[in-house]
């Protein structure tokens, strides 16, 4: 495996690792039962939530006949978490008893079991990591067995498009790799960062068994890789023939499409958006402008592109922090020369247009972040579009 897919696969591990549902219980864990009360406060200590005490309000004075206070004691405030979260927390802790008990217990309902069923096998975390990206990552051939069986989703994609099969190929579990590929595991899925399972698998003989059911079922994994772009250029032909529908945006992101053709590089889709008139300068739920996308993942032809169409090359996302902030290293002098060629052009085509702030001068590219605003959160590249 290639060292930047190594790297790549370092952090999502990081990331994983920090993960409510990447813990080990506290003390022994009690059998779930429905709402039984005490087993889900235990529960809670599984995803690493600990119950906290109320101050005040967690004392309880209670008064005989006179009146006169006769005992005093402390409550805690308890949380009830809902069965998805319950259900992730039994199998990272390797329960498949426990979660058997929870399905069991949904399926003994008679409307919309089938439907909650399914929501809870197939749950997932902040990270969109369910119960079988989890069972990937720890190796447990038990719980993959066991929720492959339940019916989760074999090519269900976290929220960096990882799958399943992306996580054991990186892991190097060769048996859990085989076994997904035997449910009906997608060699051609890709993840945000453009990689198929084979690029990132672990060690040979991973490689190899990935390459052998490639060449079995006849796929073109470059011409799969190319899919998302040619779909944006394709979409992109008939809007300059249609014109622009009125949101594009992605319901969870935010994103446009050149949001995420600027983060991954696909230069040609992003002068046919620009020639749809896509605003160059939209922003994402995040604030960020594609500019900002284009910078952070080193996509420098893209850079460019956007510059000359005149983005807002000091626009600042929720943060407070502009494109300059958010680069790869790599991408700096660059953005400084394009930051400069915008603005001597934009004086030359209009010398009595009044600058934008920073504009042709000191204080031009990294500002402070505004302190009244929230922090920026770890940037996941654009979902596939």
């Amino acid at each position: 495996m290639a060292d930047a897919a190594k790297a790549k696969r370092r952090e999502q591990l990081k990331r994983w690792a920090g993960s409510s549902t990447d813990k080990q219980p506290a003390v022994p864990r009690q059998r779930w039962r429905g709402n039984d009360r005490k087993t889900a406060e235990m529960d809670q200590v599984c995803v690493g939530l600990a119950a906290e005490s109320v101050p005040n309000a967690d004392e309880k004075t209670t008064t005989g006949s006179d009146g006169a206070p006769t005992s005093s004691m402390k409550r805690r405030r308890r949380v009830r978490f809902e069965r998805s979260a319950e259900f992730l927390a039994a199998c990272a802790c390797g329960d498949t008893e426990e979660a058997k008990e929870m399905l069991r217990e949904v399926r003994g309902n008679d409307v919309g079991s089938k439907e909650e069923d399914a929501g809870i096998v197939n749950s997932s975390n902040a990270d969109g990591i369910t119960a079988l990206h989890q069972a990937c990552i720890d190796g447990s051939m038990e719980v993959v067995v066991f929720l492959l069986a339940q019916g989760a989703n074999v090519n269900q994609a976290d929220s960096e498009g990882w799958t399943p099969l992306h996580v054991a190929a990186s892991c190097g579990h060769l048996e859990i790799t085989d076994f997904l590929l035997q449910e009906g595991a997608c060699l051609g899925m890709v993840n945000c960062d453009g990689d198929v399972p084979l690029d990132i698998a672990e060690d040979e003989a991973t490689e190899t068994l990935l390459r052998e059911h490639t060449t079995r079922q006849g796929l073109d994994l470059e011409a799969v890789k190319r899919e998302e772009e040619e779909r944006i250029m394709r979409d992109a032909r008939n809007w300059l023939a249609e014109g622009l529908p009125s949101d594009l945006r992605h319901p969870k992101t935010g994103a446009t499409p050149l949001h995420v053709a600027a983060a991954k590089g696909y230069v040609e889709a992003i002068k046919l958006l620009c020639q749809c008139g896509m605003d160059v300068s939209a922003t994402d739920n995040d604030g960020w402008t594609p500019l900002h996308a284009a910078a952070h993942w080193g996509q420098g032809e893209a850079c460019k592109i956007l510059a000359e169409q005149l983005c807002n090359m000091e626009a600042r996302s929720n943060a407070g922090q502009t494109p300059f902030d958010v680069a790869d290293e790599s991408m700096e002098n660059l953005l400084e020369e394009l930051s400069q060629k915008q603005a001597h052009d934009s004086t030359l085509s209009s010398p009595d247009k009044p600058r934008r702030e920073g504009e042709g001068g000191e204080g031009k590219g990294k500002g402070e972040p505004d302190s009244s605003s929230p922090a920026n959160p770890p940037k996941t590249r654009f979902p596939i579009y």
